[in-house]
């Protein structure tokens, strides 16, 4: 039951006329969903919720892949019982408490993961006439972690990108890297290390685009009034009204 698979996406579709996207990564042990709900659900001092401030937005929410999946209730008792652990998250870490703890399997990782948030913004891009100023890229925690990573590497200058409670991955490597004032190591760094493999993936999956545009279209799912899922944020009112101000800081429009 290993997950080999990125879930399919989520996507909060504007009220009015889609002039901007943001791809919104989540944070470790959540999903795009639960993301997507909280902010449905949650609202500003205006009683406003995220998407009520940018109706003219499209929101993308990507979900991480877990450690293991459940189709059947049968297999969910099964990974019970086996003590399997079905954490989502884009990378895997050697430590929680130290995030800077690096590993082979953790740069694998988030080459996949990078991979694949390129190609959404691929697939973003046609729906805003191929105008990467009109593309954001979000997240929280390790969603920000990641975002940093994408924001570099991708191959084209964005709109703007919000970090909440994030960290920059392989922090002192690239730290190393400047004292030994090796700076045009440490600048392409996360392009010839990280982005190698992924670049060859993007470049496949350019070649299949065709095909995957029509799995997309089939994958993708609105949100709706009717989600239940909450993530253990813990956001408060004042909380998501400055989330909202960085967002308009980004250059976002409402």
């Amino acid at each position: 039951m290993s997950n080999s698979v990125f879930a399919p996406r989520h996507v909060y579709f504007p009220e009015g006329k889609h002039q901007t996207t943001v791809i919104f990564l989540h944070d470790r042990d959540s999903t795009g969903p639960e993301l997507a709900d909280y902010f449905a659900k949650s609202t500003t001092t205006s009683g406003k919720n995220l998407y009520q401030h940018f109706p003219n937005t499209r929101w993308v929410f990507p979900s991480a892949r877990a450690k293991h999946f459940y189709w059947t209730e049968a297999d969910r008792r099964q990974l019970y019982r086996n003590n399997k652990d079905n954490t989502t998250e884009w990378f895997q870490m050697a430590s929680l408490e130290n995030v800077q703890l690096e590993s082979p399997q953790q740069l694998m990782t988030v080459q996949e993961s990078a991979s694949y948030i390129l190609r959404i913004i691929d697939d973003e891009l046609k729906r805003v006439d191929n105008n990467p100023q009109k593309v954001f890229i979000a997240g929280i925690g390790q969603g920000a972690a990641l975002g940093t990573v994408v924001l570099l590497c991708v191959h084209h200058q964005l709109g703007g990108f919000v970090g909440i409670n994030g960290w920059m991955p392989f922090a002192e490597t690239l730290t190393g890297l400047l004292e030994r004032n090796q700076v045009d190591e440490a600048a392409g760094f996360f392009k010839s290390t990280f982005i190698a493999a992924a670049q060859q993936a993007y470049i496949q999956q350019q070649r299949q685009q065709q095909v995957r545009s029509m799995v997309h279209a089939g994958q993708e799912k609105a949100s709706g009034p009717n989600n239940t899922a909450i993530p253990s944020l813990g956001t408060p009112e004042a909380q998501l009204e400055e989330t909202v101000c960085i967002f308009k800081d980004a250059g976002l429009a409402n």
